[in-house]
């Protein structure tokens, strides 16, 4: 299988032996999200509404690398955010692996200033 890493930047899977995989960047898949609604500042810190995502932005550098390897089908996974996993488990019928870097307290990996430098596990979304 084919795993392609459409996030901006590599992505580190420790292996429980000491192993790392680092998984290259092969461009960036991004939603396009509507326009954020700024809120009345709550103890003067700025508040705004959650985001919501409209679509796959098709202008962004992963985009058609995308488009032409999902037709792959199971033969290709794709690690993503999670946010990007989570709205495209959600919104496409396409039959291909969705992943997304682990980074909850027990597979994120993280340096003695708490910086994630990796996970120990792939999230699996379809």
């Amino acid at each position: 299988m084919e795993i392609y890493n459409l996030m901006p930047h590599a992505c580190d899977v420790f292996h429980e032996d000491g192993r790392k995989t680092t998984l290259e960047s092969k461009g960036e898949l991004r939603l396009k999200s509507d326009i954020q609604k700024t809120l009345t500042p709550i103890a003067g810190l700025p508040v705004v509404e959650p985001q919501w995502f409209q679509s796959l932005d098709e202008t962004s550098k992963g985009y058609a690398f995308f488009m032409d390897k999902k037709s792959l089908g199971k033969s290709v996974a794709f690690v993503v955010s999670a946010v990007t996993a989570q709205w495209l488990a959600g919104h496409d019928v396409a039959d291909y692996r969705l992943l997304a870097p682990a980074t909850g307290p027990l597979h994120a990996v993280r340096d003695a200033t708490g910086r994630i430098l990796g996970c120990k596990a792939l999230e699996m979304y379809r």
